[in-house]
């Protein structure tokens, strides 16, 4: 079976941050042509996913070459110097490079992509893209899968495995592995703690969240593809005492690196592919006269009057057909949803609705541009709720009771 080789999140669509994504994701599909490795996404739904994110400072990494962490070139920054003397000012840029790391790292792997925050060793965001083929193939158990630590990153940004022992937090995938079984390599990446960050064991990882996770695979039945954003958040809580609010959370380690996330986000992107319109809603070029003169072809404008054709004089005039359009891209029918669920333990009977808030909301949270992913995706067609009605009803608590073959720890998919 074809795997996907790799799909993008990079920075924003503005400034050099973007020219500088760009510049990346050629480098990477030149790496994928020269090794013969494929994709099911192309060089342009690459640059749509790049919509996405802000410019940030991020370096990226390959997963079948990265470099050792001593080589990895920094993205250049703009040193916040308002001097004078410019050999100064030159000379204090080039010492800031070298001095600012940078805070978010973009990790590829064979079927998702992270966006990692080096300051908290949690992902900023990850992405996956889910189909029915995909769901339907199980070829891969998670009992051979074991959690590693992530090699492609400077060791001082790096979550260890040591972080989370006796922490009483399970390792809570972002990508979950149950989304990769038709291939063992792909359900394996998904342990890299890159893709992990702490959450409540009891009653949310293994509980309301594994039902979320099994949400987001089911629609695959009804839709041609999904695009699932899954990342922690550090949201502000009102003191009950000064009435201020403050961001609070736990950190694990020794020395303390890992933080506790408050909440956690699911933004699903459901895609029914339509086919192209019909033919009768392309417009058509308006016919053309071609004039013969001795016996040269003059194109003029549109026929319009009958001076047109007394300006035109004896020569033999005809009605030609334009030049054929391109094919008009294909329609997609598109369904969105944005959830933030606090990382502590739900009640079964709760709603998914509970949890359901605005694309807005979730971008003020996240930091995320994710209207600006449904505009360029959708070429601008407004997206439709994907919470209408029943459609957003969990699977039933206690699902994994009747699961197929190959699903034995469904259970605890994240522990």
């Amino acid at each position: 079976m074809h795997v996907v080789r790799r799909f993008m999140i990079a920075s924003g669509v503005l400034g050099t941050g973007f020219l500088a994504s760009r510049k990346m994701l050629r480098e990477s599909e030149e790496d994928r042509r020269t090794s013969g490795e494929g994709s099911v996404f192309g060089q342009d739904q690459k640059t749509l996913f790049s919509s996405i994110v802000s410019p940030l400072q991020f370096r990226l990494v390959s997963s079948a070459d990265a470099p050792p962490p001593h080589q990895m070139q920094h993205t250049p920054s703009q040193a916040p110097f308002l001097v004078t003397d410019k050999k100064w000012r030159k000379m204090a840029a080039s010492m800031w490079k070298s001095l600012v790391g940078t805070t978010e790292t973009v990790l590829e792997s064979d079927e998702y992509v992270v966006l990692y925050d080096n300051r908290t060793r949690n992902p900023l965001c990850a992405m996956q893209r889910i189909t029915k083929q995909q769901v339907a193939v199980r070829q891969a158990d998670r009992k051979d899968s074991n959690f590693y630590e992530d090699t492609r990153l400077d060791p001082v940004f790096r979550a260890s495995l040591d972080d989370y022992k006796g922490s009483g937090f399970d390792r809570g995938h972002m990508c979950p592995a149950g989304d990769f079984s038709f291939n063992q390599k792909a359900m394996d990446q998904t342990f890299c703690l890159t893709n992990i960050s702490p959450q409540v064991g009891q009653g949310f990882n293994r509980d309301y969240w594994s039902r979320l996770e099994k949400f987001c695979r089911l629609l695959s039945n009804d839709w041609d593809e999904v695009l699932v954003f899954t990342g922690p958040l550090f949201l502000p809580e009102k003191d009950p005492v000064d009435g201020k609010y403050y961001v609070k959370y736990q950190v694990l380690g020794n020395p303390p690196s890992v933080a506790v996330p408050t909440h956690f986000f699911k933004f699903v992107v459901a895609v029914r592919n339509l086919g192209p319109p019909s033919r009768q809603n392309v417009p058509q070029n308006p016919p053309r006269k071609v004039i013969d003169v001795n016996p040269v072809s003059v194109v003029d404008t549109p026929i319009n009057s009958s001076r047109d054709l007394h300006a035109a004089g004896p020569s033999e005039i005809q009605r030609v057909a334009p030049p054929p359009r391109p094919p008009p891209p294909s329609q997609k029918q598109v369904a969105a949803a944005a959830f933030i669920l606090p990382n502590k333990p739900i009640k079964e009977d709760v709603p998914l609705s509970a949890f359901l808030v605005a694309p807005q909301q979730l971008e003020h949270a996240s930091g995320l541009r994710f209207r600006n992913f449904l505009a360029a995706y959708t070429q601008g067609a407004e997206p439709l709720q994907l919470c209408s009605g029943s459609s957003c009803a969990l699977p039933a608590a206690g699902w994994w009771d009747k699961k197929k073959p190959n699903e034995a720890q469904a259970k605890a998919p994240s522990q």
